[in-house]
């Protein structure tokens, strides 16, 4: 796995990243992620300029990066997948997101889920 470092208007990220696509991404504050410091390719300073236009308020879409969650268990792979599917500006209820993957009643387990999202900002 590959890292890389970028300023934001809240301090600094950190991004890691695998051929696959993102791994991690290291809010401020979080601890840096574990791998390889790298130079960014395009597409990882691509990532880098849509969160600092998202925390400057802009409408971005992250669905286009790819996610590489690699040892994620099939539930968390497919509460993800739900969630980057939810539109800009709106909310979803762990419920309601359970009740959309078919589980209605793993509402708890779909928070749980989301609680240890690696990938902030790519899967709200």
């Amino acid at each position: 796995m590959r890292v890389a470092v970028f300023e934001t208007p809240l301090g600094r990220m950190f991004v890691a990243w695998t051929p696959r696509g993102l791994a991690r991404v290291a809010l401020p504050g979080d601890a840096r992620p574990e791998g390889e410091a790298a130079d960014p390719p395009h597409v990882i300073r691509a990532f880098a300029k849509d969160v600092i236009r998202f925390l400057r308020g802009k409408r971005v879409s992250f669905r286009r990066y790819r996610i590489d969650l690699h040892g994620r268990s099939q539930f968390s792979w497919l509460v993800y997948r739900v969630a980057r599917r939810v539109a800009w500006g709106r909310t979803l209820t762990y419920g309601e997101l359970a009740r959309r993957i078919g589980r209605p009643r793993a509402a708890r387990a779909v928070g749980a889920c989301l609680g240890y999202n690696p990938v902030p900002l790519v899967v709200p």
